[in-house]
Parts: C-alpha cells; structure tokens; sequence
C-alpha cells in the first residue's frame, strides 16, 4: 500500500549539513540533491507511539543545495500498510516548515521494518529512510555453546558438538555450510538443540582448511537470528600442546596451548611453576603417546593415562616467566623420538633487575590480606644501581638534600646537564649520608628512580630529549604479559574512574574485573619473582594497616579505608603515620610528624625520600624543609597532549597517605620503587 504527500521544500542553511570533501559551499560545487528528515530515526514502540511516547512522529524535510529549496516533493509509504502519512505544518524554534507526520498502528507480532520514500517532483531523486516498529512478541535469540574458533586436528579429528539456545520454535532453526566444502559436514538435531561438525582427514602436509557454518533461527517474516561458526583444520605437520600443573593457566588438557613452532623447533613464554609440563601432539582426548618434560631436559613417554598420572614433576626455584624452547625429532613416519629431542628453560627477566643474590641485604615482612592470605614487602625502598657492569650512568640515583636543585626545564635537551646529577652518575651533586659519614642514605632507605628506568632497566630512560615521554610499556590498548602470565590491555585510569566503586570487597573485585591493570605484577628492576607494588598491593597492605591500628588508640583507620573507591575520592587518612620508620623525625628535625605508636612494629620503613622532578631537579627530601614520600605505581593515569602520567602513593609530614594519577614520566622525574613478591591471581 502506498500513500502519496506533496508539498514545499523546508529551507536549510549549509552551515546545517556539514562540510564536503571540496572544502567549499555546496551550491557552488554540486547540483546534486541531499534529502533529509528530521529527526533521523524513524522508530515506534509496540503500541503505536514513537520511542518519545507521541501518538504520532513529526519529521522535516530538508533539501540541499539552497537553489533546490523551493522545489516540489512528494513522499510515500513503501511496504509499510501497517501505517498512514499526512502532510503537517512545524513550528520549530519559531519558523514554519513543512513536515510529514507518521502514524502507526499497535504491533502485537514481532518487530516490523517499512521505508519512507521521499522524492523530488522536478528531478526524480529519492532517498529512502528505514521504518522501525519493535512488537510485542521479542526478537529473535541464538547463542551458541562455542563463541571462538573451533580447531580440528589434520587425521582423526574428533567430531565437534555445538550446543544452541534459541526463543524461537525449533522448527525454524537451520545449519547451513559453506558452498564448496567438502571435508565438513554439519548435523542439525532441532530436538537435541546441536550442531555436530565432522571432517575428513587432511593429509596435506601444508595446507590448513577452513569453513564457515551458519547457524539461524527464525524467519525473516517473523524474526531471525543468525550466528557463525569458524571451523579450522590443521594441516598434516606436527604440532605440540603443552599443559600441565606446572604451567597453571593451561593446567588440563582440554586448555592445552599450541606451541608456536618454526620447523621443529616448538616455543612457549609463559609462567612456570613447578608442577608437571606434559606435551601432546594431538588435541584428542584420548590419544597416547604423550610427553613430560624432565629435570634433565628430556622428554620422557608417557604412553597411557596411568603412566600420565605418574609422570615426574618439575621444580622451579622460583615460579615465574619462562621462555621454553622444544627442539623434538621425529622418525620416518612422523612420530616423536623421545630420546633424541630436547627442552630447555630460559628465564624472561628485565635486563638490569636486581639480581636474587641480593635479596639478602633487604628486610622483608608478611602482611595478612582481607582473605587471609599474605603478601611480602620489602620494607625499604629499592637501592639497587645496576651493579659495576653499568657505565656512566647508573640506575636511579641517590638521595640530594635541599631544594629545586636544577633540572630540564627547556622544551628539550640533548645531554646530561652535570649540575644536575649526582657524583654517582657524573655529575657534581653530593648525596646525602648516614651519620658515619661513609654510608648513602639512599643505600639504607631507596634510590630515586625514573619512570623508564623502573619499568624497562634501562638507565637512557633520563637522556632521551624528549620532555614528555610514553608509559614505557606501550600505549592504550597495548596488550602485555605480566610477571605471573596475565595478558592485560593497558588503558589510562583516573581517580574519577575508580571513587565510585563501593568500599567493599564486591567493589574492589568489581573494580579489578573491569580495570585489570589494578592488580598488573610488572617486574620492572625488582628481582625475578617479585614485581613493582601496584595498586592491589597498596589497598592490601592499608587492610594490614587498619587491623595492626586496633591494637594502637593514637591514629585510627578504618578497614573500609582498604578500597579503591576510598583511596581514591579522598585521602587515605591515618595510614601513612603507620608507616613511616623513626628516622622520619631525623630528616625533618620536626617532632610533629605524624607517626603512630605502632610504626615501628608495623615494620613498613617508610623515609622521606623526596622525588626528582625533570623540570626543577631534586625535592621534598631530608633536611629540605617540606620532606615528603613519592612511590611509583606502574599504571598509567592522566594522558594529555601536555602530560604523561602514572599513578603514585605519597605523603607529606601529615597522618594520611594520598593515591593519584598524576606522576609526570617525563625524564629525569623520580620516585621510590616498593617491590612485593609475586602471587597467583588468575
């Protein structure tokens, strides 16, 4: 049924419709007509009234370019008897247009679509705007047991089952295959509600194959959903799958990784713990021989579930990442010789991290979580420099007494200034001592470190020229590896980002869930097994704060303090006064600083060591006359055109701790580096 409406063009200016490509005004450049209704979208609900709740929808005309303004047009109603069309007059802002007005008729089915065709009388042009009326009866619903790609080995591929759901009546469900492919076949039971996919073996030694099935419900009278499944079979080479206790993120058979390989030579980084490490040249459930790594490594046979279940574990000093390297021979009918084929374990550590032979010169505590478990600190600042194998420059630096000492504040440099570096590092600042005179201060409570230098070990993190610099393990969006084989996607977070979430246990989880790199365990320059403390690792240790409080009257803190929404809408008050070790009072010389009665057997060693900002040199530490704390947390926080930020925990000589997003990694900035020993959270 079609419905007919003439009238006069509504007047639009061009500055209304936007720029074209040619950068000009339109009627200079193009004769050709843009139609256009107001508003855009054509939709009602169930009952006839549009998505505004009206009985009827109001929509302006508009042509373009202004020469056509006064030409005829005319529109019509296609396919759509389920409404009628008027011609009206709108008043909108005070000027009188002419208008078309749609009214449509209760919907009681499913979901109906209809166009409105406008046309111009003088030309024949016509644009066409889609109709939209939801019913009362839902739109269809397809899910599918599988949403990822399915992989088939190349020979005796099992047979894959996927399950579907649907609201629509089993009778419309279909499975369709791609046209052309021969070696799958796809099995509809409409009772069952599944899909059963079958190949052939592909004996091609080079070739993987692929296929699409798809899957739909409905009708495209009523309602139709449609989903796709991918199919993708192996070509006839070997592969490796590894599993296994030892590597926990693949720990059964049924979430066996595939090796990458290049020839026969098969690698994996990932994290390790000590554990059985089996590998599996088939995906079947049930197909032997498979292989366990050995201490030695070798590749032991394991050719039955029994002998699976009694294969040898190995043992990790210390779990983490691993880079793991199978080099495997095979025989003239393409089966594993054990015995002539190789495994080996390289470590995946930052270059120039502490190494673990130093561990022994730091203290370190266990501090109780809200779940019971534990997480140990270091309860003193990282001092590591890099060792004798540095060159000039060493990593980090140590601590300068007084004030804005000198930094870069041009819009760039070249080099080093020797002003502004310590003696340690070639330049002419003396650091601070112990009192006999002979020790760094930055030797028994933390260096001074750089942003770049944290996180990559790298000491040219302070010469590039560039004043702002990227967070150093890559951009928004950025996938990376942490130290425990969590992939996380880097994203900027705010404070504004976090303050809402409730003081709970439900809402840290929730903000975690939704902000992974919360809980990111970077190793950066800590040693291999331990990672820079993110902000996971601060709210765990405000909860040992706030139960360790109970026992001391002078500065409370309250266990909802141990949340993200509270360390981030407000300060985290109380905390840092038990933090902060005696010598706090030395480096001020003012006994009003904050530390509670309970400091010192809270054991957490926190010293005002002051930062080093780019732009103004060393800061804020002992015998500076302002001392405060700055902590790197490796999150990325503000990113503007004029500031690249991570997030940082800090106090001044007040009882509370602060949490940020605003730590400038432009170079030469530097703060203290906190390390805590890894921990599974997957």
């Amino acid at each position: 049924m079609r419905k007919f409406i003439s009238g006069l063009l509504a007047i639009a200016a061009a500055a209304f419709t936007g720029c074209y490509e040619s950068g000009t005004d339109a009627d200079n450049t193009s004769r050709e007509a843009r139609i256009s209704i107001s508003p855009a979208a054509i939709g009602f609900d169930a009952d006839g009234r549009t998505t505004d709740g009206l009985a009827f929808g109001t929509y302006i005309v508009t042509v373009n370019p202004y020469g056509k303004m006064y030409s005829d047009w005319y529109a019509e109603l296609v396919g759509t008897d389920w409404a009628t069309l008027d011609y009206h007059t709108a008043s909108p802002d005070g000027a009188v247009e002419k208008a078309l007005r749609i009214t449509c008729s209760a919907n009681t089915d499913y979901k109906r679509t209809g166009t409105l065709r406008v046309t111009l009388s003088k030309t024949g042009e016509s644009v066409d705007f889609p109709i939209t009326q939801v019913g009362l009866k839902p739109d269809a619903t397809l899910t599918l047991s599988t949403e990822s790609d399915i992989e088939m080995m190349a020979l005796e591929p099992a047979e894959v089952t996927v399950a579907f759901e649907t609201n629509m009546p089993a009778s419309t469900v279909t499975a369709e295959l791609e046209e052309g492919v021969e070696w799958l076949t796809c099995t509809l039971d409409r009772e069952a509600g599944t899909v059963v996919l079958a190949a052939s073996d592909n004996t091609s030694p080079t070739d993987m194959r692929e296929a699409t099935v798809t899957v739909s419900a409905g009708t495209e009278d009523t309602s139709l959903a449609t989903r796709q499944i991918k199919v993708r079979q192996l070509a006839n080479e070997t592969y490796l799958f590894i599993y296994g206790s030892g590597i926990p993120h693949f720990a059964a058979f049924g979430d066996a990784a595939q090796m990458n390989k290049n020839d026969l030579v098969f690698g994996l980084d990932h994290y390790f713990r000590s554990g059985k490490v089996i590998l599996s040249t088939s995906r079947t459930p049930d197909a032997y021989p498979r292989y366990a790594l050995t201490a030695d490594g070798k590749l032991a046979v394991l050719a039955d579930a029994a002998a699976e279940a009694a294969a040898p574990e190995l043992t990790f000093g210390i779990a983490g990442m691993n880079a793991l390297r199978v080099t495997i021979a095979l025989d003239d009918d393409n089966n594993v010789v054990a015995a002539d084929s190789k495994a080996e374990f390289t470590r995946i550590s930052t270059v120039n991290s502490m190494p673990e032979s130093e561990l022994a010169g730091y203290p370190t505590k266990e501090y109780v979580t809200r779940d019971g478990k534990t997480k140990t600190w270091m309860t003193t600042g990282l001092h590591w420099n890099g060792g004798a194998a540095m060159g000039t420059y060493k990593l980090g630096s140590g601590l300068v007494g007084g004030s804005k000492t000198g930094g870069y504040d041009e819009a760039e440099y070249s080099m080093r200034n020797p002003a502004y570096d310590t003696e340690e590092n070639g330049g002419t600042l003396k650091e601070l001592m112990m009192p006999d005179g002979v020790t760094t201060r930055a030797s028994v409570y933390g260096r001074l470190y750089s942003s770049y230098e944290t996180l990559t070990g790298d000491p040219a993190g302070a010469l590039s020229p560039a004043l702002l610099m990227p967070f150093p393990l890559g951009g928004a969006g950025t996938v990376v590896v942490d130290a425990v084989g969590n992939s996380i996607t880097l994203e900027p977070i705010l404070k504004a980002d976090l303050k809402d979430y409730a003081a709970s246990d439900g809402g840290n989880t929730q903000a975690e869930a939704d902000h992974p790199s919360l809980s990111m365990q970077v190793q950066g320059i800590c040693p291999y097994g331990w990672h820079i403390a993110n902000m996971s690792d601060w709210k765990d240790l405000i909860y040992a704060v706030a139960e360790s409080s109970k026992s001391y009257s002078d500065y409370p803190v309250a266990a909802a303090t141990a949340s993200y929404g509270a360390m981030t809408s407000g300060n985290a008050a109380n905390v840092a006064a038990h933090l902060r070790c005696k010598e706090w009072q030395d480096a001020e010389f003012n006994p009003a600083t904050a530390i509670s009665n309970g400091a010192e057997a809270f054991a957490f060693n926190l010293y005002p060591q002051g930062w080093r900002l780019y732009k103004s040199g060393y800061d804020y530490c002992a015998n500076s006359g302002n001392v405060r704390f700055y902590c790197l947390i490796p999150m990325m926080g503000q990113t503007t055109a004029s500031k690249m930020a991570l997030w940082r925990a800090y106090c001044t000589t007040s009882a509370d701790m602060v949490f940020d997003d605003g730590f400038d990694v432009g170079n030469g900035s530097g703060a203290a580096v906190r390390c805590v020993k890894n921990y599974e959270n997957f």
